[in-house]
């Protein structure tokens, strides 16, 4: 399982397996029995740009296969296809794209991925969103955040026409506690008129709202006068779950010809005892796990598939004694991406 390109250490990987002989596969390769203790299967979740600017240029040269999860409204709405490795673009520009102001996929590229012959698509949800797990309030939005994951993930919020997903909601609106969308039990829904009067107040003034030292007792004081809210029905649930799902499948299958989506990431290294039946339901074959693994005392109607963590892939190339030490470094390389905001 891996997530943004770490150009060096990916490149030194792909050139790894190819001399060890690993077979790389993908889903519909290890559904069909084509895996053996030859076979490694590379996966990248989310879809970064740096997949399409440095982990597909790495891996043709190395004859080296992987699977890209993909979250459709968490892509660019573009056709535009960014350089990459071969191309002209350098790592440090690579490295730039993920933590920058477009950090994603754009349609384009996606297209141009799926052309390329070195990776198959699937599923990871619709958005990689999270809901409102509670009706504690935690605090408000203001024109620097807080947001979900640095913005990096959406919100999904109830609106008047529905559920709407946005990565950096309006200034003003009400934080209550929040959770993965595809694994909160209890979604709770604010009372729109609360989020509304919030905004409303916070645009008047714009930025110069939030340098006042009383702006959050104002925005507290519109909240304590309001209802509390509702929460969401199992059947309402249920349905939510369904239609992300089935979308997610659908709007890929739809937008980049040539997929076939019947494998489903859940986000968030989670999943939840209701899930297995709700995918199967909208088409899906396999659900595939992060780690940690929650599967206690899951009952899936599914087959579960297990990832570690990308740096693992040192080990199951070249044994404990020889992978352990890369796996020490990789781990190592990781965290310190992690410190400046890479997603590894």
């Amino acid at each position: 399982m891996l997530h943004q390109v770490d150009v060096p250490q990916f490149e030194a990987l792909c050139a790894t397996l190819a001399r060890e002989r690993i077979r790389c596969i993908t889903f519909p390769e290890l559904m069909s029995g084509e895996a053996d203790a030859t076979s490694i299967l590379l996966t990248f979740d989310d879809g970064w740009s740096s997949v399409w600017s440095a982990a597909v240029p790495i891996a043709r040269r190395h004859g080296v296969r992987f699977t890209l999860f993909l979250a459709p409204q968490c892509v660019e709405e573009s056709q535009e296809v960014r350089s990459t490795l071969d191309a002209g673009a350098t790592p440090d520009e690579v490295a730039a794209r993920d933590l920058g102001a477009r950090p994603r996929l754009t349609w384009g590229e996606v297209v141009a991925l799926q052309s390329s012959g070195v990776l198959d698509i699937q599923s990871h949800s619709m958005h990689h969103g999270v809901v409102f797990a509670s009706a504690k309030l935690k605090g408000f939005v203001t024109p620097r955040g807080p947001f979900p994951l640095n913005g990096l993930t959406p919100l999904v919020q109830r609106m008047a026409t529905g559920d709407t997903v946005s990565f950096r909601p309006q200034p003003g609106t009400p934080l209550y506690e929040w959770g993965p969308s595809l694994t909160v039990s209890r979604r709770f829904l604010e009372p729109l008129g609360v989020r509304e009067k919030c905004v409303q107040l916070a645009r008047q003034d714009g930025a110069a709202f939030f340098e006042r030292a009383d702006w959050q007792q104002q925005l507290l004081a519109i909240a304590a006068e309001t209802p509390v809210g509702e929460w969401e029905s199992s059947d309402e649930r249920r349905e939510r779950l369904r239609l992300d799902l089935e979308g997610s499948r659908r709007t890929i299958e739809a937008r980049v010809p040539g997929t076939r989506v019947t494998v489903l990431a859940p986000p968030w290294a989670d999943i939840d005892p209701t899930l297995p039946d709700i995918a199967r339901a909208a088409g899906y074959q396999l659900l595939v796990l992060g780690y940690p693994f929650h599967v206690k005392h899951l009952n899936s109607s599914l087959p579960l598939y297990p990832r570690l963590f990308g740096d693992a892939s040192w080990v199951c190339a070249l044994g404990t004694m020889r992978g352990a030490p890369k796996w020490l470094h990789a781990r190592s390389r990781n965290l310190q991406r992690r410190r400046v905001g890479a997603i590894p």
